[in-house]
């Protein structure tokens, strides 16, 4: 996958947990758009960087949800090894959902 050396299941799982989460929570009606969107890069230290984008601007419960509360998405997510963090894109509307994952070790 892109040259990254780490766990490809367990960066599937990320993803599916994180578009889960996007769809259930990101894409609602208040906001212009149902558009999810997810992008991977491999970064210069060998992480894979998986990027999930939504229409909502706001994660008001962001600390909570990381803790598997209300849902499990991004506990599972960090179970499987994944950093998990949020921003607001400059010149965006929504917001993006980032994963990186360490890469398996370089020599």
């Amino acid at each position: 996958m892109m040259g990254w050396s780490g766990s490809v299941e367990a960066a599937t799982k990320v993803i599916s947990h994180l578009v889960d989460n996007a769809v259930q929570h990101g894409v609602m009606a208040d906001f212009f758009g149902d558009d999810v969107t997810v992008r991977l890069s491999v970064s210069e230290a060998h992480h894979l960087v998986i990027d999930v984008c939504d229409p909502n601007p706001s994660f008001p419960d962001f600390d909570a949800a990381k803790a598997g509360e209300p849902g499990s998405g991004l506990w599972w997510a960090q179970s499987l090894g994944a950093d998990i963090t949020w921003f607001i894109p400059p010149n965006a509307s929504g917001k993006t959902v980032r994963a990186t994952m360490k890469g398996d070790a370089h020599p």
